[in-house]
C-alpha cells in the first residue's frame, strides 16, 4: 500500500459525507469546520503474513463540527454521522489495492486542532492491504 495515495483516497471518501464541506489528507495548519482530516497513522503492523504479504494501518479519521452551530444542530449532525453516514462512505469506497478499510470504533469529544477547541468525532479506521515496498 502507499501510504499517501490511501490517504488522499480516504480525505476523498469522507468528502463525499453529506454536512462535510471540506476534508483533508493530512493535518492541516488550520482547520475549517465542517471539515474532517485524516491523522497520522498511529500504529502500523508489519508483514502480518508469511514473506511480508499484508501490513495493516490504523488510521484516525477526525470529523469536526462548527463552532457556530447551535448545541441541538450539533448533536444532529453527529447522530447522522454516528448512525452511519460516515463509515458507509469510508468503508465503501473504493481504494488503490484493494486494501481491506474498516471503521472499529467512533468517538465523539472536544479536541484541540491548532490551538482551537471543536467538538469532533473521532472515526479509527484499520487499514489491511499488500505489504510495504
Amino acid at each position: 500500500m502507499d501510504l499517501s495515495v490511501l490517504m488522499d483516497e480516504l480525505a476523498t471518501a469522507v468528502r463525499t459525507v453529506k454536512g462535510i464541506q471540506k476534508s483533508y489528507a493530512y493535518p492541516p495548519e488550520k482547520v475549517e469546520p465542517p471539515a474532517a482530516l485524516v491523522a497520522w497513522p498511529t500504529l502500523v503492523t508489519y508483514d502480518q503474513t508469511y514473506a511480508g504479504g499484508m501490513d495493516q494501518y490504523e488510521i484516525p479519521i477526525y470529523v469536526v463540527i462548527g463552532r457556530s452551530a447551535t448545541i441541538r444542530s450539533k448533536r444532529n449532525q453527529i447522530a447522522d454521522w454516528l448512525e452511519g453516514d460516515v463509515k458507509n462512505a469510508i468503508e465503501s469506497a473504493e481504494y488503490t489495492g484493494n486494501p481491506v478499510v474498516k471503521v472499529t470504533t467512533a468517538e465523539t469529544d472536544d479536541v484541540e486542532l491548532s490551538g482551537v477547541t471543536y467538538l469532533a468525532t473521532l472515526y479509527e479506521v484499520q487499514v489491511s492491504g499488500t505489504g510495504s515496498r
